[in-house]
């Protein structure tokens, strides 16, 4: 049976799960980990299989039902399992654990997202807790010591900024627009981390990865030296290239109200140091539930304080709940529409003629928004295949939408 490394948390499960996978190969280890964003009790399942979800093609779906009959009967499996814990509705984590329980859970921060079929953000820390619910394994929890969610949680060790709180405390960051530097602190140990990963709201994943790997007996040397070159998967936070050297933080693949906040707050210090002016390409948060209408607001009281040059927000929820709360201040800064297409063209209006150098942060919810399609409008063609969500099923989706807004 391999061993099994549980990843759970609001945001960054698929960033850290990643990280975790990419130390552990450069270490040599026979590691395992979904493609994609597999998590829920479907795509859990179909991870824990070796297999791909066939979405609406049976053809696809025969194909993975033919691997998921090869892991089975395959005497040769991964030693080690990197896989999301990700809930969305009651009950749906012990469906998870019943398929397998982690040797080492990982808690990323908790906030109320995908609680939409939970009804209170508290049933949805409550599910997200259940992965410490031990019944064959004793699981090793770690935990974020700078989340108050997390406070009641039986962890084993934790990592955070607060030294008294934290086994593994984070310290002395810098952001630059090309690489984030920190430090980990250990009793009397220290570790330099310098990485390409932008922005000190990634400090913690990364300290989080740095000591689920530490259990998998990995010098902290060579951890340190595996993370000068692991880069995120596209749309993520990587960079783009466009117009006069500016450059796009592409976190198009999907978001929620803590990732937005922290990459504005990244962008506007970012372009601080680099004099830079600044865009943030936003859409509507998605699977609040009746929180929807109280967390965008919130999101704006948020944003307005940060000094950005542009807010540009796609979605009918930004239209309806954001647009009517501007100020005066902000009415020439702001653009609201259904369109990411819109978005795009009037991004590329607004640098077409100004020499300035310019810094674009991007970040969505899924589902009929598709800020990756208002960036073609403006960054470089050789850029397109950094892009998400190119695949035929999704541009076909991506038609019917926009025809639909005809």
């Amino acid at each position: 049976k391999p061993l099994v490394i549980g990843v759970t948390g609001s945001f960054g499960k698929t960033t850290v799960r990643h990280i975790i996978t990419e130390i552990l190969r450069r270490a040599g280890r026979d590691v395992w980990t979904p493609e994609g964003n597999y998590n829920g009790e479907w795509g859990f399942a179909l991870g824990v299989l070796q297999v791909r979800s066939g979405w609406h093609n049976a053809t696809a779906w025969i194909r993975s039902l033919l691997g998921a009959v090869w892991t089975i009967m395959n005497p040769r499996y991964p030693h080690i399992l990197v896989l999301e814990y990700g809930v969305d509705h009651t009950g749906e984590m012990d469906i998870q654990i019943d398929i397998v329980e982690p040797d080492i859970a990982l808690f990323t921060k908790l906030s109320p997202s995908h609680i939409e079929w939970f009804g209170t953000a508290e049933k949805y820390f409550a599910e997200k807790e259940k992965i410490l619910r031990r019944k064959t394994k004793q699981t090793y929890a770690i935990g974020n010591a700078d989340d108050r969610h997390q406070s009641d949680f039986v962890c084993q060790s934790w990592y955070g900024s607060d030294a008294k709180k934290s086994d593994y405390t984070i310290a002395d960051i810098h952001e630059f627009p090309d690489r984030t530097e920190f430090t980990v602190l250990h009793g009397e140990e220290q570790y330099s981390i310098v990485t390409p990963i932008l922005g000190k709201h990634h400090a913690g994943l990364i300290a989080g990865a740095f000591m689920v790997t530490l259990q998998m007996d990995i010098p902290p040397l060579d951890i340190v030296s595996f993370l000068r070159h692991i880069h995120l998967p596209h749309a993520r936070g990587n960079t783009l290239k466009w117009l006069h050297d500016s450059l796009v933080i592409d976190g198009t693949y999907n978001g929620g109200f803590d990732p937005i906040v922290a990459g504005v707050e990244m962008l506007a210090r970012l372009a601080k140091t680099e004099w830079r002016k600044t865009i943030a390409l936003l859409g509507d948060m998605r699977e609040l539930g009746a929180l929807e209408r109280v967390r965008h607001e919130e999101l704006w009281d948020k944003l307005k304080t940060q000094p950005i040059d542009h807010y540009i927000f796609v979605g009918a929820v930004s239209m309806e709940v954001i647009k009517p709360r501007i100020g005066r201040e902000w009415q020439d800064k702001t653009l609201f529409t259904l369109d990411s297409r819109v978005a795009g063209e009037y991004i590329r209006s607004l640098i077409a003629a100004d020499p300035n150098k310019y810094l674009l942060f991007a970040k969505w919810s899924q589902n009929t928004i598709y800020l990756e399609e208002a960036l073609k409008y403006f960054i470089f063609p050789e850029e397109y295949l950094k892009l998400v969500r190119q695949e035929d099923l999704y541009v076909r989706k991506k038609n019917d939408f926009y025809q639909m807004l005809k």
